[in-house]
């Protein structure tokens, strides 16, 4: 707002500044004069308009933007690396957010989860980035569902899926789990496939994000062959 007042206060002067000299009950030598340090006094506005222009256009918001794309970026490398191992009674299956259109857990979308204390550990990252003030408000708001308040204690039903965080899981990989700290995310019952459609929006909504503000056309290495 005080950009274009500022813009349009001075192209008024500037028609003043321009009109005014000739107007004046003076010789020609001094109407000269005084139109030539009009004409400098024009310059000095107009490159200060330039100045304001461009100030605007390659300044604070083009740093603002700058932090918003490299949060959204890291956003995305951190998803990328992500996976999840489900175990069930008598097997496992694992999911990469980077592989989610294959389908190959389509037969377990139905399947109930069950989550333990080490998802929030496992996936600090991309909490922390959830977290940062110039990751874009629409993306945040796609990861909402994901994070964890409360973990609702219950032991494991054989029928639903654990889910686990490799590296951060208790004894993951060997028969003793500690079923004590399993429960429901957030208090809520949810199945593998609204699991994999919410991180599915996270990662559909952030590769939009940087398309619709990228002056050019990007492909990011994301899904994986």
């Amino acid at each position: 707002m005080k950009k274009n007042v500022l813009i349009i206060g001075s192209l008024v002067l500037v028609m003043v500044l321009v009109v005014v000299p000739f107007l004046l009950p003076t010789g020609i030598n001094e109407s000269l004069v005084i139109a030539s340090n009009f004409v400098i006094a024009i310059a000095s506005l107009t490159t200060l308009v330039i100045a304001v222009l461009l100030y605007s256009k390659y300044g604070v918001e083009k740093s603002v933007l700058e932090r918003q794309t490299n949060a959204t970026l890291k956003l995305l490398t951190e998803l990328k690396k992500t996976r999840f191992i489900l175990e069930y009674d008598g097997g496992m299956l694992q999911v990469s957010l980077d592989r989610l259109k294959d389908k190959y857990w389509n037969k377990y979308k139905d399947k109930n989860l069950r989550f333990d204390k080490w998802y929030a550990e496992g996936l600090k990252d991309i909490w922390d980035l959830s977290d940062d003030i110039f990751l874009p408000v629409e993306i945040v708001r796609k990861l909402e569902p994901l994070t964890v308040q409360i973990l609702m204690g219950e032991k494991k039903q054989s029928s639903s899926l654990r889910v686990q965080i490799p590296g951060y899981s208790v004894n993951f990989f060997t028969n003793k789990k500690d079923y004590e700290t399993i429960g429901l995310l957030n208090g809520k019952e949810m199945t593998l496939g609204e699991f994999i459609q919410l991180w599915n929006s996270v990662v559909e909504v952030a590769t939009e994000w940087l398309k619709s503000h990228s002056s050019i056309d990007i492909e990011l290495n994301f899904e994986r062959k």
